[in-house]
């Protein structure tokens, strides 16, 4: 048998051929013998027995890790590399004042020739960074105007405090929020010839508009509307009344800070109601906090993957499309799974 490199067998078959060797060799066969016989190499087979020498014959057997050991060539220190990981945890590149937004391989090969000296190719910080349990990510958007401290205390102290008050109260909690239906084609993405950029054939719609607005529960309900003109004090108003004449419970409405939920009809209108229906503000800039949100990401998803279509047939798609998510209880519920409003979640049980 012609004699092939070891390495190309996998742990298990190795760790076959070595029992054979020592078999045979038990046997009185002689080196080159065995080696003819498995088909390896005589450097290969002496290595064998010289590490049953050196520790046992069923070490030898087993075999060791196969490769270089960890850390033999490695440019970075492990104390270094702890560093390194520990800062790209804890801070954001411009806090330690580099010109980059996240923390990628060219500012992490940066981070790392700055403080060490040390000069890596980006291929090499790429291997670091997933040795480090790092993956590359599309970035979760956050406006820099939130406040940390508020959404702390909405998440700790305000939100548990609505619930406690609704279980108290047979309330039932809804999570609003309004959006545009429009084919927005700075979403879509589709293949092309390089240096070629593909075109979207789209109808004009800026001088037609037409507007949703939705409210869930935590219990899976749905509610929506749709409109043709923008969300305004009165059209709001009209919503909140179909809301309440639908819900026979109280109701404690969960919205944003747009200047329309907190006008003064509204305000008005909400206080003749009081009995019926609450409102309550979520912290500004905090989008990913109200749960309808991905109710309306859904919505725009299903929107940006069809065909471009006038604003009537767009209606249309996107009330046969909230109408069939009414019905998914479950789907509805799930949204709640979200980390961002697991809170919300966790604190209906009040």
């Amino acid at each position: 048998m012609k004699a092939t490199d070891a390495r190309r067998h996998n742990p298990d078959q190795l760790k076959l051929l070595r029992e054979r060797g020592f078999a045979m060799r038990r046997d009185g066969f002689r080196v080159p013998d065995i080696c003819k016989a498995l088909g390896v190499a005589r450097a290969t087979v002496y290595k064998w027995f010289k590490n049953a020498e050196q520790a046992s014959e069923e070490e030898a057997i087993l075999g060791g890790k196969r490769g270089r050991p960890q850390g033999i060539g490695s440019k970075l220190t492990k104390q270094q590399e702890m560093q390194v990981r520990q800062w790209i945890l804890d801070k954001q590149p411009k806090q330690i004042k580099f010109d980059f937004a996240l923390w990628t391989r060219r500012a992490v090969k940066a981070l790392i020739k700055r403080e060490f000296g040390v000069d890596l190719s980006i291929s090499t910080v790429g291997v670091y960074l997933r040795s480090w349990g790092f993956s590359s990510q599309r970035p979760m958007r956050r406006a820099i105007e939130q406040n940390p401290e508020a959404v702390k205390h909405w998440k700790e102290t305000q939100y548990p405090a609505i619930a406690r008050r609704a279980k108290t109260e047979n309330a039932v909690i809804y999570w609003a929020d309004e959006t545009a239906v429009k084919h927005d084609t700075n979403w879509v993405t589709g293949y092309a010839p390089v240096g070629e950029t593909p075109v979207l054939s789209c109808y004009d719609g800026r001088w037609k508009t037409a507007t949703m607005v939705s409210a869930i529960s935590n219990q899976g309900l749905l509610r929506f509307k749709l409109q043709d003109k923008p969300m305004n004090q009165d059209t709001f108003i009209e919503f909140l009344s179909d809301l309440i004449e639908d819900e026979p419970r109280k109701i404690f409405l969960i919205v944003d800070n747009l200047r329309v939920h907190r006008g003064k009809a509204v305000t008005e209108w909400a206080k003749q109601h009081a009995d019926r229906i609450e409102l309550f503000f979520l912290p500004p800039y905090s989008p990913e906090l109200n749960p309808d949100e991905y109710v309306n990401r859904a919505v725009k998803t299903d929107i940006r993957s069809r065909a471009p279509a006038r604003i009537d047939s767009l209606k249309k798609r996107v009330s046969s499309f909230m109408e069939k998510v009414s019905k998914k209880v479950r789907w509805i519920q799930k949204i709640f799974d979200n980390p961002h409003v697991r809170y919300a979640a966790e604190s209906v049980d009040y």
